[in-house]
C-alpha cells in the first residue's frame, strides 16, 4: 500500500478505535450477557463487528495477520477467539466458507464461470476448487450453474 494511503488507512483505524471506545463506555446489558464466559464483552463485541465485515468481500485476499491488523487485536488473540462468534469455526473456516458461498453464489447468478469461481474463492487450480466445493456442498461447480433455456 503507497505510504499516503497506509497513512489514511492509520487514521481511519485510530477513529475507528476511538469511536469504539466512546460507544463501549456504557455497554448495553444485551452485549454484557451475549458475550460468552470468561470474554469481555468489548472483545466479544469487536469480533462479532469483524465476523460481520468478513461476511462481505471486502476480506478477499486478505491473510490472517492482515484481519487480525483490521481488527486491531493479535493474530493469536483472534484465532483463540474468533471460534466463540463464528458457532465454533476457526478463522480459516469461516473465511473459506464465506469465499466458497460467494462463489457459488456467482454460479447460480450464471455471473461467474467455474474458472472464476476458483478464483474467487482464492484457488489457483480449478480442480482443486472443484473437489472443496463438492466437500463443501455436495455437489460439482457445474451443477450449480443455471440451466439455459434450450439446453438440457
Amino acid at each position: 500500500m503507497p505510504a499516503h494511503l497506509q497513512r489514511l488507512w492509520h487514521h481511519s483505524r485510530c477513529l475507528d478505535l476511538v469511536l469504539e471506545a466512546l460507544t463501549s463506555v456504557d455497554l448495553p446489558p444485551d452485549a454484557v450477557r451475549a458475550a460468552p464466559r470468561g470474554m469481555p464483552p468489548r472483545l466479544h463485541l469487536r469480533l462479532a463487528a469483524l465476523r460481520d465485515w468478513l461476511m462481505t468481500p471486502a476480506a478477499d485476499g486478505m491473510d490472517t495477520a492482515a484481519i487480525a491488523r483490521h481488527a486491531g487485536i493479535s493474530r493469536a488473540h483472534l484465532q483463540r477467539h474468533f471460534p466463540a462468534v463464528a458457532d465454533g469455526q476457526s478463522l480459516g473456516q469461516f473465511v473459506r466458507a464465506q469465499r466458497l458461498l460467494r462463489a457459488r453464489h456467482g454460479l447460480e447468478q450464471g455471473q461467474l464461470s467455474v474458472a472464476k469461481a476458483a478464483q474467487l474463492a482464492g484457488y489457483r487450480s480449478s480442480t482443486h476448487f472443484a473437489a472443496v466445493f463438492f466437500q463443501h456442498f455436495g455437489l460439482r461447480p457445474s451443477q450449480a450453474k443455471p440451466v439455459l433455456p434450450g439446453r438440457v
